[in-house]
């Protein structure tokens, strides 16, 4: 299963970088066969192979021998990577309750695509918070007619607690960011970093939700520290602050209750 998982996770980061190239331009990404950036030229199924057609290509065009962007293999190794951990650390849960794996996957692929394209254009697309939350209300029904049809005991609070802490920690994480961008008049956060932790909220839920947002914040300040010693910023100048709400997110996924375990055992030591 963890073959299967790491190539599903090869195969769809072929398919972000396709995401990656076109949506920040205005591109239809469902169809429309890939191309060579430089030549133009139409590739074909045998170039497109993840990792194994840039290895055998040698990293150029086959066609105007043009280098190609690392970026390509690299994320998709990237995807299959974080893909494959995403299993070893919830394998259970890909036979206990398939959908919220799959939504899982693909929360993390709109991770992984925010993170190149924020970093790349400064910018986190609508869409991708759209999708994260179209998703969530799609999953949340396929639940409930899942159980319906496999005769699940229902009440009440088993799926409307967990929707209600899904929108309060969206509502309440898209106001904390809503309020640093209104203090900081946009120099501090930008509206995408908004949408975004709301998307997030819906997805992680509590306590996941302020996990993540904990997490980046340190990442994100110990990294803009890091920019200023070595004098590559300086103060004033701002960083894209969605990688780190994605990577926050990712690291919430995997151990969100964990980390919180660990900061509550911690404190009530002191």
């Amino acid at each position: 299963m963890i073959t299967l998982i790491g190539f599903f996770g090869l195969f769809v980061g072929s398919f972000l970088n396709v995401i990656i190239e076109r949506l920040p331009v205005g591109e239809q990404f469902f169809y429309g066969r890939s191309r060579c950036d430089a030549c133009k030229r139409s590739l074909q199924w045998y170039e497109m192979i993840p990792l194994l057609s840039f290895l055998v290509l040698g990293g150029k065009c086959k066609t105007c021998h043009a280098v190609l962007s690392w970026q390509y293999p690299l994320l998709e190794l990237s995807t299959g990577i974080l893909f494959v951990v995403y299993y070893l650390f919830n394998q259970l849960q890909l036979y206990v309750d398939p959908i919220t794996f799959v939504m899982n996957l693909f929360f993390i692929s709109t991770l992984i695509i925010l993170t190149v394209i924020d970093i790349k254009h400064g910018i986190i697309p609508d869409e991708l918070v759209v999708a994260n939350c179209a998703i969530f209300f799609l999953g949340t029904v396929l639940r409930l007619i899942f159980a319906i049809t496999m005769g699940v005991a229902l009440y009440p609070g088993a799926f409307i607690l967990p929707f209600l802490s899904s929108i309060t920690s969206a509502v309440l994480a898209g106001m904390f960011f809503y309020s640093i961008v209104w203090i900081t008049k946009g120099k501090g956060m930008g509206g995408g970093d908004v949408k975004l932790a709301f998307a997030m909220g819906l997805i992680l839920g509590h306590p996941q939700t302020l996990i993540a947002i904990y997490v980046s914040f340190i990442i994100g300040g110990f990294y803009a520290v890091i920019l200023l010693i070595s004098g590559k910023k300086r103060f004033g100048q701002t960083i894209p602050f969605g990688p780190f709400l994605a990577l926050g997110g990712y690291i919430a996924l995997l151990w969100g209750e964990r980390l919180l375990q660990l900061y509550l055992t911690m404190f009530t030591r002191v």
